[in-house]
């Protein structure tokens, strides 16, 4: 066998080896989340709002009408982590908004 038929033989084997390793993972394709169905932490929070951690943590997830947090529990003895639901954040936000404009 010549080497130009060596590498064409090597080329083919590397092309099934990938085409093999494509349609196992078709048969199992990878859960994608919409951004709406992953939850939010604190800092992502912030984010949204423009404001620091802390400034969500202690000013507005205090407030009566602020979206309650769903309680993670953690694998240590420390704090459960907080999560928001972004729909229910965004709509705080715009009741927020829509107040502010029904003062002025």
């Amino acid at each position: 066998m010549n080497q130009s038929n060596q590498t064409a033989l090597i080329d083919t084997h590397a092309l099934l080896l990938t085409l093999q390793g494509l349609a196992e993972a078709l048969k199992n394709p990878p859960r994608t989340l919409k951004p709406d169905d992953r939850l939010w932490d604190a800092d992502t929070v912030a984010d949204y709002l423009s404001v620091t951690r802390r400034h969500v943590i202690e000013r507005y997830a205090c407030l009566p009408d602020f979206p309650a947090a769903m309680l993670l529990p953690t694998s240590s003895e420390s704090k459960a982590q907080r999560r928001w639901k972004p729909t229910d954040i965004r709509r705080w936000a715009e009741r927020r908004q829509e107040s502010k404009r029904s003062l002025n």
